[in-house]
């Protein structure tokens, strides 16, 4: 089921971000060159041009070169960040900013819970403390067996 949605999300965001990007991308390229990538008949004046062995020679003509070739970079570069995107947390922004110019300004506390407000020293002397409570304490009848098997040992070394 996630995998429907999360295909469903990208599929609408990949047509939400195509429409907007042919629109703006139009939009712009027609008001600084007059020219309309989505037009047969844009392309065919620049193919009328370039085949009769026009050169670009200015540099509006070159910039429009280089507007045509980078489109499809920025329309996938765009993709990837609109993808990327937390949409819930966008659409819910103007309500979270109202919530904030109209809610009271001033508000105190009820309760202030400080936690770990210790000065180093005793937070060091703290884990000391609670390392040797962990620790198990020895055991004495090991301690003895040892001490017996020792002596047994030095008494046969100086037979």
């Amino acid at each position: 089921m996630k995998k429907i949605l999360k295909f469903f999300r990208n599929f609408l965001v990949l047509t939400i971000w195509t429409l907007v990007f042919l629109f703006v991308s139009r939009l712009l390229m027609g008001l600084i060159w007059s020219f309309d990538f989505m037009s047969y008949h844009s392309w065919s004046v620049f193919s009328k041009f370039w085949n009769s062995g026009g050169v670009l020679k200015s540099f509006p003509d070159i910039m429009l070169l280089i507007c045509l070739f980078l489109l499809p970079f920025l329309w996938f570069f765009g993709l990837r960040k609109s993808l990327k995107l937390n949409y819930i947390s966008l659409f819910l922004y103007p309500f979270m900013a109202i919530s904030r110019f109209i809610g009271p300004k001033n508000i105190i506390p009820e309760r202030i819970v400080l936690k770990n407000v210790k000065t180093t020293q005793q937070m060091v002397e703290d884990i000391k403390e609670e390392i040797a409570s962990i620790k198990p304490a020895k055991n004495e009848k090991a301690g003895s067996i040892r001490d017996t098997i020792n002596k047994k040992i030095s008494e046969e070394t100086k037979k």
